[in-house]
C-alpha cells in the first residue's frame, strides 16, 4: 500500500487534476480509515471526470463512515446506470 500511495501522491502532484491519481488517493485513504482524506481525494477526481466509480466508490465509504449514509444512494445510482448503458465504455483503474 505504500508504494502504491506514493505513486498516486507523485502522480497527483505532477499533474493535479489527474483523476485517476485522486481516485487511487480515495481508495487507500478509504481503505485505511481516513474517510476525510478519502472524501477530499474522491471529490477532486469526481470533479474531473464524474462517472469514476472507484472515487464514487470511496466517497460513498466515507460517508458512511462520518454517518452521512443517507447521501450514498443519490451519489451512485446515476453512476450505476452509466455504467449499466451499453454503449458506455470505461476502464477500471487501480
Amino acid at each position: 500500500i505504500g508504494e502504491a500511495r506514493r505513486s498516486f501522491a507523485e502522480a497527483a502532484r505532477l499533474s493535479p487534476g489527474d483523476a485517476a491519481a485522486h481516485a487511487g488517493l480515495a481508495a487507500l485513504a478509504a481503505r485505511e480509515g481516513a474517510s476525510e482524506e478519502a472524501r477530499q481525494h474522491a471529490e477532486r477526481a469526481l470533479a474531473r471526470d464524474p462517472g469514476n466509480v472507484v472515487a464514487a466508490s470511496s466517497l460513498a465509504s466515507a460517508l458512511v463512515a462520518s454517518g452521512e449514509a443517507e447521501a450514498v444512494p443519490a451519489l451512485l445510482e446515476p453512476r450505476l446506470a452509466l455504467l449499466a448503458e451499453p454503449s458506455t465504455e470505461r476502464v477500471l483503474v487501480l
